[in-house]
């Protein structure tokens, strides 16, 4: 029952909304008895832009190449009612200081009972509607600066055809998750204090969210979600801690350049939009 009541939540907005955004993608429907679907950056909500409305789908398409702001009005059923544009956001800029990934050493747990010591402590005073990418920032950048852990990010990808199958209403969700010494192994435990109860193993936490509990396969590439979206329901990409939101995997396969470090302007915007 608990988990039915959170998947409406998760998957049933009864309220309509105004975003201002740049726009991730957009899925171009084939069947004009379906809309085109609007990946949404700064909340991972899908947008539906009705298949005939060529005058915005023309203006976004357009704005996602030159980076454009908009001001996006759904309705309750996330039907896109407006469009404005607003602005435009910094191109990527190309780095040529490639950071290699093993400049990140992730910490290990001795035991399962230090996981939930630290699934326990995370902050729980978010506020309402506070964006999980920014939940997850604050809570491994407090767990590295109270026990200097380094932790792991995982982003669970939510494709077109799993939100056109189950009428999901995100693209994207990310949690942290901890490396845990147990029998001799190495286990990945998630530590999603907004929906789980402790530390939980990956693939129990991708089961939460996928109905029929199908496998995530784990991807390297932003591009290997991005145009795969009709070969499975959802794929994982695991990342460092100082991974902010699905733009900065894109940045990095743009410009294969690694985040190494916390940026301290992320973190205080993190702060202020989820506590």
């Amino acid at each position: 029952m608990v988990k039915l009541i959170i998947f409406i939540l998760i998957s049933c907005n009864s309220y309509a909304s105004t975003t201002i955004s740049p726009i991730a993608g957009i899925d171009f429907s084939s069947d004009e008895s379906k809309p085109n679907l609007v990946f949404i950056m700064k909340n991972g909500l899908v947008g539906k832009l009705p298949f005939h409305d060529l005058k915005t789908l023309f203006l976004l398409n357009e704005g996602t190449k030159n980076h454009k702001v908009f001001e996006i009005n759904m309705d309750q059923d996330r039907l896109i009612t407006g469009v404005r544009a607003m602005g435009e956001t910094p191109p990527i800029q190309n780095n040529e200081i490639a950071f290699p990934v093993d400049r990140f050493t992730p910490s290990v747990l001795p035991d399962m009972q230090v996981a939930t010591a630290v699934f326990d402590e995370l902050n729980p005073k978010w506020r309402r509607r506070a964006e999980c990418f920014n939940k997850a920032h604050v809570w491994v950048y407090e767990e590295n600066q109270k026990r200097k852990l380094n932790l792991m990010k995982v982003f669970l990808f939510f494709t077109s055809k799993y939100i056109w199958d189950y009428n999901w209403n995100w693209w994207f969700h990310v949690s942290p998750y901890v490396m845990v010494s147990e029998n001799n192994n190495i286990t990945e435990n998630v530590i999603d204090y907004t929906f789980m109860k402790g530390p939980t193993k990956m693939h129990d936490w991708t089961n939460y969210f996928i109905i029929p509990h199908t496998e995530c396969p784990t991807v390297e590439k932003y591009s290997d979600y991005d145009q795969h979206q009709q070969e499975s329901y959802c794929y994982l990409i695991k990342k460092s801690m100082y991974y902010w939101q699905p733009q900065d995997i894109e940045n990095l396969e743009k410009t294969g350049a690694e985040k190494n470090s916390f940026l301290m302007d992320e973190v205080s915007a993190a702060y202020w939009q989820a506590f």
